[in-house]
This record gives structure tokens, C-alpha cells and sequence, in this order.
């Protein structure tokens, strides 16, 4: 993760990369709080991630949704997986001509053994995941659910041109900074 500042205090830059984890919603809550000034006018979004918690990736999401300045995102090469959460949280999302976004089923990784119960509680946890995920994309690009859980349920790449037409790209270009 990496914070830039530009422009005098009315465009701040942030780039989100690697695994959506714990320790990344920490840091960008720490550049949300100390690094974005209260007049930031907008607030670019780099995004090149393979995903990683769906629950870190909504939280990121509805956080940037929530600030007071335009947000405009940008798919920098991949944005995979519960990544495109973050990406789709802009009110502008822009994808480069060569970016790609990745959908597949959600899943949770656990380890050492479990109880059928367990397992149970963990796929009904998986179930509600992709559910909040489905609806946010839905929320965010006025494109149905259907839609989203159909590309979820096959495993699909999308182009930056396949992205535009389903409303997840808003433009093809490269970041302005």
C-alpha cells in the first residue's frame, strides 16, 4: 500500500495492492485519518490486488463510498476476486486497456480439522459473503444481481471493454493523477 499526495492538498492518491487482509484495512484507515485532508476535493484509487477477504474488501468499499469527495478508481493491471469491491466503490472506475478483472466462487480458506458443524457455520459464512457482495456490486453499478452471481458461479475474466459493458468500468483510459 502506498499513499501520494498531489496537487496541493485537493487530490490525494492511494495505491491498494497485494492481499486484502487485516493489515490492509488497517493502513488505509491510517491514511484515511492522517493523510487525506478534510478540503480533498478527490481521491484516486489505484487498485491492482488478487483479492483476498471479502469482509475487508466490503468494509474498504463502503468506507470510500461514504467519504465527502468524488472517488474515482482505477483497474492498473488485475483487480481480482473481492478486490473488485474496492474497485467498484468509485463513483468514476476507470480500467486501463489491458486490465482484466477476475470473478470466481467465494471461498475461505481454513485449516486443521473441523467439526461438521463447523464446516457447516463456515459455508453458510462463505453463502452470506458472496450475498453482501453480489448486492454491493449490484448497489454500485445499477447492474443486476443476476448478473454478478452468474460471473461469480462461472469463473470468469472480464476485459476492460466486457467490464464497461456491464457497467463495472464507467471508462477505459489510463489514471489521472
Amino acid at each position: 500500500m502506498s499513499a501520494i499526495r498531489t496537487k496541493g492538498n485537493s487530490k490525494e492518491t492511494y495505491t491498494i495492492s497485494g492481499i486484502l487482509d487485516q493489515k490492509c484495512l488497517e493502513d488505509f484507515l491510517r491514511f484515511i485519518q492522517n493523510d487525506v485532508p478534510d478540503k480533498c476535493a478527490r481521491l484516486n484509487i489505484l487498485v491492482c490486488s488478487n483479492g483476498g477477504h471479502i469482509s475487508i474488501a466490503l468494509a474498504i468499499g463502503q468506507l470510500l463510498r461514504a467519504l465527502p469527495c468524488e472517488i474515482v478508481t482505477y483497474n492498473i493491471a488485475n483487480v481480482d476476486s473481492a478486490a473488485i469491491a474496492v474497485f467498484a466503490s468509485g463513483k468514476r472506475r476507470i480500467c486501463t486497456p489491458q486490465g482484466t478483472f477476475m470473478f470466481h466462487p467465494a471461498a475461505k480458506e481454513i485449516a486443521g480439522a473441523k467439526s461438521a458443524t463447523e464446516l457447516r457455520m463456515l459455508a453458510e459464512e462463505v453463502d452470506s459473503d458472496a450475498e453482501r457482495l453480489v448486492a454491493f456490486l449490484e448497489r454500485c453499478t445499477a447492474t443486476s444481481k443476476k448478473v454478478w452471481k452468474q460471473k461469480m458461479d462461472s469463473s470468469v475474466r472480464l476485459t476492460a471493454k466486457s467490464a464497461l459493458e456491464v457497467k463495472l468500468a464507467t471508462g477505459i483510459g489510463q489514471p489521472r493523477l
